[in-house]
């Protein structure tokens, strides 16, 4: 038991095996403050993104439609691919997910595969609407498992890992 802390949800996961796992759920300000984490870390990869372009010999000055183009694709990249690569390769952890002990599963508890990434990443904008993730926000408030619409439609769920759990020796110094 933990003592003087507030015991977080859990939700029991089938596996196709038909084992039930229990895994804590992932609330809002965790999810959050890994959001800001990623954000941070995205804005300083275009900044290294841009400088390395710059170093290259881009501009747009001289480059136009090139530095334009090329600025496009290292955008796109980290804001749209970074978090597909991290959850199918990265067992849905981005570096802001790994600091804070949390990760995206599927419903069943398994990896989060293509599809579904791609899904729960392509609601991202619409989370985002209509004032700084106000929808998703209000969607992981009144959800019954901490779900944004990118989950949802998904059939994702963020968790705790349960390494990243303190212990109730851990609890109690």
């Amino acid at each position: 038991m933990y003592s003087g802390h507030v015991m977080p949800e859990q939700i029991t996961l089938t596996t196709p095996e038909n084992i039930e796992l229990k895994f804590p759920v992932a609330g809002l300000y965790s999810r959050g403050l890994a959001q800001f984490y990623d954000f941070v870390y995205q804005c300083i990869a275009i900044m290294v993104g841009s400088f390395a372009l710059l170093s290259m010999g881009f501009s747009a000055r001289f480059f136009g439609p090139l530095y334009v183009a090329l600025s496009f694709l290292l955008y796109f990249a980290v804001f749209w691919l970074y978090y597909i690569y991290y959850d199918v390769y990265h067992d849905g952890q981005t570096p802001g997910k790994r600091r804070l002990g949390i990760r995206v599963v599927t419903m069943d508890g398994g990896r989060v595969g293509w599809a579904a990434s791609i899904a729960r990443n392509l609601l991202r904008p619409v989370d985002f609407l209509p004032l700084g993730f106000l929808a998703g926000m209000v969607t992981i408030l009144f959800s019954k498992h901490h779900q944004r619409l990118g989950d949802l439609a998904a059939g994702t769920i963020v968790i705790r890992d349960a390494e990243a759990l303190p212990t109730p020796l851990q609890a109690e110094s």
